[in-house]
C-alpha cells in the first residue's frame, strides 16, 4: 500500500510539475504583451523554466523546458507585424522551374479537390521534383509592403520529392498548399528552402513572414534552425518533443505525433523571421529514408487580423472621362483552430467624402471570387460582417477582396483633384474595428481616373497666293504666327472653360499650286488635341486694265497706235508685260519690273510701231502679265480697225492768189497768178472711188464798197466747162479709183486752162475783192 501511495504522489508531482511550469509560460507571455520588446529580449524573457518533479521523458524532453522555444496560448496573439504568409489567390500560377535559373519548365493549372467520402479525397494537385535541380515555383502568393510576392520552393541537389498546391488548407486534405513529401536522397536529413522574390522584378525580396509546420504521425521528425528566426513559438499544451543528445544552440531536433492539423496545435511549430528565404530541415524517421514536411498556413496560436490594405482603381483610358471608380480592400482573415476564439463583431467604417458617393460592393473570396456579399451588411458608412459569418469555421484561413464602387458627384467641382492627366481621388484611412484585436486603420490610396481634357480648337482653312508663300517661308516663326491669326485659331478646354494656346506643329507648305495640311496643336496637361487646317495655295495672277478693253478701235494703216493702262499684282515680286497682235509673236513691254507696292497699280503706256498696221482690217491686241510665279493675268484684249485712209497727202494752199484784171465791157477772167499743185492718197483698197468737191462759203466782195461779185468764182475743167462756185450745190473738182497699183493722185491747177477762175463782170466796181470757197474729198464714186 505504501508503495502505491508512493506512486500516486510521485504522479501528483509530476502533473503539478507540468502545471506550475504552464502557469509560469503564460505569465511570461502576458508580460511580453504588456511591455513590447525585440524579439531577442523576448526570447531572453522566456529563459527560465519550472522545474521538473519527476523522472517522465516526456518532460526533461519538451519543447515547454526549451527555452529557444516560447510557449503561447490560444488566447494570445503572434507579435505584430509578421503578417506575411504564402496563401495563394486567384491570381497565383504554378510552375516548375530551374532552380538555378528559375527559367519556366512547365505550367500547372490548379485543379478542384474531389470528395469521395468518408473523409476521402482525390487530389491531383502535386508534383514531382527531381533531382534536386527542379524548383516548385507560385507566382503571386500574396502582397507585402505593396509589392507582389512570389514563392519558390527548393529542395537540396541529389533529392527528390513530391510537392502540393492544393488549395482548400484546413479540409482534412493531409497534403496542403507548400508541403513537401516523398522526400528521398543520399541522406536521411536534408532542407527545403521557401524563397521569396519580387514578382515585378524577380529580385530576392525579404518580407518580416510567418512559417508554421504541423509535426504529424507520419513524418514526425525534423529539425529546426533557431538562427533564422526572430523568435519560435509553441503551443502552452505543447507536445513535441527535442532531442537533448543533439541540441545546440541554434539547432533543434523536433518529434511530434500529429493526427489532426485542425484541432492539434499542440502539434504546431510556428517561427517569425526577417528575411527573403526560410529553410526547413526534415529528417527521415524511417529506415527508407523518405522525409516530408507539413507547411501550413494554420498557426501555433491567434494571428492579429492584419489592417486591410486599400488600393485604388486606376482607369487609364482617358477617352472615356469616366466618373466611376472604385476601392479594393485586401482583408486577410488569419486560419484559426478548433480552440481559438472566433469574432463577435468585425467592422469597417468607411470614409466619406463630399465629392463622391459609394454606389455598391461586393466581398469575394480572393481565391476563387466565390461571392460572399450577402454575408455583409452596409448601413450609412458602416460595412459589417454578419455574425452568423463570423460564426463560421469556412471564415476563417480566407483572404477577401472587399470592392467599393464609386461615383464622382458631377455636381461638384472636382477637377481639382487633376494632375498629370489623371483625376487622383485621394481616400482616406478604413477604420477596422473588432471584439478580439480592437480598432486599427488601414492605410490611405488614390484612385486614378485617366482623364483626356474635353479640349477644342476652331480654326479656318486659310488661303495664300505663291508669292506670299515665298516671303512668308523665309520666315517660318513669323510665318506659324500669322498662320494662327488668319486661320483664327483658338484652343479651348471645355471642362474647365479656358482658353488655351494653340501652336503649329507640323507645317510643310510649297508655293506650288495646292491644298497643303497644316496640324494645328493644344495641350492640357498631358492631353494634346491635334487639329488639320489646309493652307490653299492659289495662282493669284497680275491684273491688266486698259481703256480699250473689249471695244473696237479704228486706226488708219502705217500709223502707229498708242495706248495705256495699269498693272498690279497681289503677291509676287516682280511683273512682266507682254503684247500680241493677231496672236503672233509676243512682244515684252516690260520684263521682271519690281512689284514694290503689292496690289497697287503700275502705270505703262505702249505704241504699236506703225510698220505693223500696214494690213487693212481688224486686228486683235491682247495684252497681258505674268508674275515671279508664272501666273499669267487675264488677257486684256481690243480690236483695232485699220483702215486705209482717204486724205491729201499734200495740201493745197489754204489761200488762192489771182492777177489783177481790168474790166472789160464783156466781162474777163482772173487767173491764178501761179501754178497750184496737190495731191491725194487713197490706201483703202482696190477699186475705192473718191471725188474732190468744192462749195462756196463766202461770195467774192470787196470790203472798201462792199461790192459783191455773184457767183464769181468759177471752175474749169480739163474740156473748158466752167462751173460756179454756190452755197447750194458742189463742184466736182477731181475724181479718182483706186487700184494696186495707184494710189496716188496729183491735182495740178494752171492758169492758163484748168482750175479755179474769178469771172469778172463788166459791171462790176474795181476793187480788192475776197471770197472763200471749201474743198471737200468725199470717199464716193
Amino acid at each position: 500500500m505504501k508503495k502505491k501511495l508512493a506512486m500516486c504522489i510521485s504522479g501528483l508531482a509530476l502533473l503539478l510539475g507540468i502545471g506550475s511550469y504552464l502557469a509560469l509560460s503564460n505569465s511570461q507571455i502576458s508580460a511580453e504583451e504588456k511591455t513590447p520588446q525585440s524579439s531577442n529580449e523576448t526570447k531572453k524573457s522566456l529563459t527560465t523554466s519550472a522545474p521538473f518533479n519527476g523522472p517522465s521523458l516526456f518532460v526533461q524532453n519538451s519543447v515547454l523546458g526549451n527555452n529557444k522555444f516560447l510557449p503561447i496560448g490560444p488566447n494570445d496573439t503572434l507579435p505584430e507585424g509578421y503578417y506575411f504568409f504564402a496563401k495563394p489567390n486567384k491570381n497565383t500560377r504554378y510552375f516548375k522551374v530551374n532552380k538555378t535559373t528559375r527559367n519556366k519548365i512547365e505550367e500547372y493549372q490548379h485543379k478542384p479537390i474531389r470528395n469521395q467520402g468518408a473523409g476521402l479525397y482525390s487530389d491531383d494537385n502535386n508534383r514531382a521534383l527531381s533531382d534536386g535541380t527542379q524548383a516548385a515555383y507560385f507566382s503571386n502568393v500574396g502582397e507585402y509592403q505593396g509589392k507582389t510576392v512570389d514563392m519558390m520552393i527548393s529542395i537540396e541537389d541529389g533529392y527528390s520529392c513530391r510537392f502540393s498546391y492544393t488549395h482548400n488548407v484546413g479540409k482534412g486534405v493531409t497534403n496542403s498548399f507548400g508541403t513537401v513529401y516523398g522526400l528521398m536522397g543520399p541522406d536521411k536529413s536534408s532542407k527545403i528552402t521557401y524563397s521569396y522574390f519580387d514578382n515585378e522584378t524577380g529580385e530576392p525580396y525579404v518580407v518580416k513572414g510567418i512559417f508554421s509546420t504541423f509535426i504529424d504521425f507520419n513524418y514526425n521528425k525534423t529539425g529546426w534552425d533557431h538562427s533564422q528566426v526572430d523568435a519560435t513559438y509553441v503551443n502552452s499544451n505543447s507536445r513535441i518533443t527535442y532531442d537533448t543528445t543533439s541540441e545546440t544552440n541554434t539547432k533543434s531536433i523536433l518529434t511530434g505525433n500529429g493526427t489532426n492539423e485542425l484541432t492539434q496545435p499542440q502539434y504546431y511549430v510556428t517561427g517569425i523571421f526577417t528575411g527573403s528565404s526560410f529553410c526547413a530541415l526534415p529528417i527521415s524517421p524511417y529506415s527508407t529514408g523518405e522525409m516530408g514536411m507539413r507547411y501550413s498556413t494554420n498557426l501555433v496560436s491567434r494571428m492579429k487580423i492584419p489592417t486591410p490594405q486599400l488600393s485604388g482603381s486606376l482607369e487609364n483610358d482617358g477617352t472615356k472621362h469616366s466618373t466611376s471608380f472604385s476601392i479594393s480592400m485586401k482583408q486577410i482573415v488569419p486560419d484559426r483552430l478548433s480552440n481559438f476564439s472566433k469574432y463577435g463583431y468585425l467592422d469597417y467604417t468607411i470614409p466619406v467624402n463630399d465629392f463622391y458617393k459609394l454606389k455598391s460592393f461586393k466581398v469575394v473570396n480572393y481565391l476563387d471570387d466565390t461571392d460572399v456579399t450577402s454575408n455583409f451588411t452596409l448601413s450609412g458608412n458602416k460595412l459589417e460582417a454578419k455574425s452568423s459569418f463570423l460564426n463560421q469555421d469556412t471564415f476563417y484561413g480566407k483572404n477577401y477582396e472587399i470592392t467599393l464602387n464609386y461615383e464622382l458627384d458631377k455636381t461638384k467641382d472636382f477637377f481639382g483633384f487633376y494632375k498629370d492627366g489623371y483625376l487622383e481621388i485621394p481616400y482616406d484611412p478604413i477604420t477596422q474595428s473588432s471584439d478580439l484585436d480592437g480598432v486599427q486603420s488601414s492605410n490611405a490610396t488614390t484612385a486614378k481616373i485617366k482623364w483626356d481634357y474635353q479640349l477644342e480648337i476652331n480654326a479656318n482653312d486659310v488661303t495664300y497666293g505663291q508669292g506670299e508663300i515665298k516671303r512668308f517661308n523665309q520666315e517660318p516663326e513669323a510665318f506659324k504666327e500669322k498662320l494662327l491669326t488668319d486661320s483664327k485659331a483658338k484652343g479651348k478646354n471645355l471642362n474647365l472653360d479656358t482658353e488655351l494656346p494653340v501652336s503649329v506643329t507640323d507645317m510643310a507648305i510649297d508655293s506650288k499650286v495646292g491644298a497643303y495640311p497644316v496640324t494645328l496643336s493644344t495641350q492640357d496637361g498631358d492631353v494634346t488635341l491635334t487639329k488639320e487646317i489646309k493652307v490653299n495655295v492659289v495662282a493669284m495672277p497680275p491684273k491688266v486694265a486698259i481703256p480699250e478693253a473689249g471695244t473696237t478701235v479704228v486706226s488708219s494703216k502705217g500709223v502707229p497706235y498708242s495706248f495705256s493702262g495699269t498693272v498690279s499684282d497681289e503677291d509676287s515680286e516682280d511683273l512682266s508685260l507682254f503684247v500680241t497682235i493677231d496672236d503672233g509673236t509676243p512682244t515684252t513691254i516690260w520684263d521682271k519690273q519690281a512689284n514694290t507696292d503689292l496690289n497697287q497699280p503700275i502705270d505703262f503706256t505702249y505704241e504699236i510701231p506703225g510698220t505693223q498696221l500696214l494690213e487693212l482690217g481688224d486686228h486683235v491686241v491682247k495684252v497681258y502679265a505674268k508674275d515671279s510665279e508664272d501666273n499669267q493675268s487675264e488677257v486684256a484684249q481690243f480690236t483695232l480697225d485699220i483702215r486705209g485712209y482717204l486724205a491729201f497727202k499734200e495740201l493745197p494752199p489754204e489761200t488762192l492768189d489771182f492777177n489783177q484784171t481790168k474790166i472789160g465791157s464783156k466781162g474777163s477772167y482772173a487767173k491764178l497768178n501761179k501754178g497750184v499743185d496737190f495731191s491725194v492718197e487713197d490706201y483703202r483698197g482696190s477699186n475705192t472711188s473718191w471725188k474732190l468737191v468744192g462749195s462756196l462759203t463766202s461770195e467774192l466782195k470787196d470790203s472798201a464798197t462792199n461790192t459783191i461779185i455773184k457767183d464769181g468764182i468759177v471752175y474749169r475743167d480739163e474740156e473748158g466747162n466752167e462751173t460756179p462756185f454756190t452755197t447750194d450745190a458742189t463742184v466736182k473738182l477731181s475724181t479718182g479709183k483706186a487700184t494696186a497699183n495707184n494710189v496716188l493722185f496729183p491735182i495740178n491747177w494752171r492758169p492758163e486752162d484748168k482750175g479755179i477762175f474769178i469771172q469778172v463782170p463788166p459791171e462790176v466796181k474795181k476793187g480788192n475783192y475776197k471770197g472763200s470757197i471749201e474743198m471737200s474729198l468725199v470717199d464716193a464714186p
